[in-house]
């Protein structure tokens, strides 16, 4: 995920790793929800965008 955004982007972009309880909090203040069907257990990221 970081190396295709990195490409994409041109950029250096920072990637961190949340334990579940908080990403189920960051989760919980997102915009919106992208779900997909892939099966691997570690597939969840939280995509920021704009200025922080």
């Amino acid at each position: 995920m970081q190396e295709l955004v990195e490409r994409i982007e041109r950029r250096s972009i920072g990637v961190e790793a949340l334990d579940r309880f908080d990403f189920y909090a960051a989760a919980g203040n997102c915009f919106a929800v992208v779900r997909t069907s892939d099966p691997g257990p570690y597939g969840c990221f939280i995509l920021r965008k704009g200025m922080i």
